[in-house]
């Protein structure tokens, strides 16, 4: 499938938002909250791990991913983006993204304290909001 360009609604959500989860297509598995130094790489979206990490090793097993992010105040409007891994940054070309992300999140530079990968996903397909199809039941 062709690149999908990330729309303007994820780039802010991935900005503002407190969480965003992480899920993987053939066992549904969550890979869990990826907050920890998430962003973008002009059109592709980055995250930080361990190259030995269980994300790590199920990402190089099956690289699909979806990352589903929400707004605070209206969870019903998810933004969730399917893709594959592209690529996996390691060394300086890793390091420049990681400083890069944690700056902008603490304002300083990431410690050089343990080994790290970046992940970089090209995005495939994107949805926002929940489709009901008359399914849906609405609690007062």
């Amino acid at each position: 499938m062709p690149l999908t360009r990330l729309t303007d609604q994820f780039t802010i959500l991935l900005r503002n938002s407190p969480e965003v989860k992480g899920a993987r297509r053939r066992s549904v598995a969550a890979v869990g909250r990826l907050r920890r130094l998430l962003g973008t790489h002009g059109d592709r979206i980055v995250f930080l791990t361990g190259p030995g990490s269980r994300k790590a090793r199920n990402l190089r097993r099956d690289p699909w991913m979806a990352l589903s992010i929400a707004p605070v105040n209206d969870p019903f409007e998810p933004v969730i983006v399917r893709g594959r891994v592209a690529e996996w940054l390691e060394g300086d070309a890793a390091w420049e993204i990681v400083d890069q992300l944690s700056t902008k999140y603490t304002g300083v530079p990431y410690p050089r304290g343990q080994e790290s990968v970046v992940v970089v996903i090209e995005p495939e397909r994107q949805t926002v909001g929940v489709s009901c199809s008359g399914s849906c039941i609405l609690w007062k």
